[in-house]
């Protein structure tokens, strides 16, 4: 659920350098997006709408526009972030710019320069050329009173933010009610965070943790880690001799790490996967009445692994693809042949031929598998669509678009 250096959705924590659409989740919509030719350079997710910006610093939007939250300005824009229901563009001049309404104040941008911006779930910071954070929209959780001082980096969740500091140190403000914005006056060189609580490396690489500890989760083990990922109500953490250790909830087996040497590990909601050394995956966890097996991966070396709603894939080092889990609508009946990347959705999977073509099988009725012809360079699998990266840099979808997600302009 968490990896390294944090991903999951609403705190976004974790994705200090990233684009805070990483926080508000992309299951249904990741996506780039350009026309006529343009590249796409970046792509900032909303709840249910997608912005990207094309080199040349236009932005386009699509999908829910019921508060204006794609109707971008005709400008040139360096950078673009997502949030609830509104987006903001960072102008080349340093100014920033707002559309859509997800509540009072959240598009009201301050004037002068920013070098980076953030938009929340209702709110939107922004951080100043000098370090400066500023903060504006929804502040019934005080997550726009910012703290004094400079910055490197910021990330607005849904009702927190947290920033960077440059001296290493993690501050947040915000939504607490578990203490998850009770960020430790330390340097860190990883971060990862789950929607409860959240873990840092620091940089002697022990491990602390804080917020909600139900079950010890945020009670994390002495000695020194050299990754860490926060899953739903666990962590795990790789050890430096490639050992996995876990701690927190156990209840459907997900801290059981088998033994041996691991080169990476992922915390999922009840489970959690490991990459051996050997290129071997591993996983454990998920005991519960719903179980399809996607905890039993299958023996052989791979290059690459993606897990879908309850069928993991992996590319073998040959090529293959392999898929385990649940096969109710077809979906881990991957086509022979060699691939070069796979990607699993809610309910079906799509592969890139190392001819650039994508083949996608399972779950159809929305025609999400019904892939457009020609070459290809990137394939991603949603929930019920798949969108697809030409080597002109123009994007193709096809399947579900209730909400025109499926309408890359």
């Amino acid at each position: 659920m968490a990896a390294a250096v944090g991903r999951n959705t609403r705190i976004a924590l974790g994705a200090l350098l990233l684009l805070v659409v990483a926080a508000l989740g992309v299951a249904d919509g990741e996506r780039a997006a350009a026309q006529d030719g343009a590249r796409a350079v970046a792509i900032a997710v909303g709840h249910e709408h997608a912005c990207a910006l094309l080199i040349s610093g236009a932005v386009e939007c699509w999908g829910g526009n019921w508060l204006g939250q794609t109707d971008a300005p005709s400008d040139r824009f360096s950078a673009i972030s997502a949030g609830g229901f509104h987006t903001c563009g960072l102008r080349e001049s340093g100014e920033v710019e707002c559309w859509g309404d997800s509540g009072p104040g959240a598009t009201d941008a301050p004037g002068g320069r920013f070098s980076v911006v953030s938009a929340g779930w209702n709110h939107t910071c922004g951080l100043r050329e000098n370090g400066v954070v500023v903060c504006w929209g929804d502040n019934w959780f005080d997550q726009t009173d910012t703290p004094s001082g400079r910055f490197s980096a910021i990330s607005a969740g849904q009702f927190r933010t947290c920033g960077l500091r440059s001296s290493g140190a993690v501050e947040c403000w915000g939504y607490d009610v578990v203490g998850d914005t009770d960020a430790l006056s330390e340097r860190f060189s990883a971060i990862s965070t789950s929607w409860t609580h959240t873990c840092g490396l620091r940089e002697s690489d022990e491990v602390v943790c804080w917020g909600f500890n139900s079950n010890g989760r945020t009670d994390a083990p002495n000695g020194d880690f050299r990754a860490i990922s926060t899953g739903g109500a666990h962590t795990c953490g790789l050890r430096e001799n490639g050992a996995v250790e876990c701690w927190g909830n156990d209840e459907y087996g997900q801290m059981d790490a088998p033994s041996g040497r691991f080169s990476a590990v992922s915390a999922g909601g009840f489970h959690t996967c490991g990459l051996r050394e050997n290129g071997k995956i591993e996983c454990w966890g998920d005991y519960n009445p719903y179980d399809r097996g996607q905890t039993d991966a299958p023996s052989g070396h791979f290059s690459a692994v993606s897990a879908g709603g309850a069928h993991p894939c992996a590319l073998r080092e040959s090529g293959a693809v392999e898929c385990w889990g649940d096969d109710e609508e077809g979906q881990t009946d991957a086509p022979s042949g060699h691939f070069s990347a796979v990607s699993a959705g809610g309910a079906h999977t799509c592969a890139l031929r190392e001819s650039g073509a994508v083949e996608c099988w399972g779950y159809d009725e929305d025609g999400q598998t019904n892939a457009q012809g020609g070459r290809f360079n990137a394939v991603s699998a949603g929930r019920r669509h798949s969108c697809g990266l030409r080597d002109s840099g123009q994007i193709e979808c096809w399947g579900w678009n209730d909400h025109d997600q499926s309408d890359a302009p």
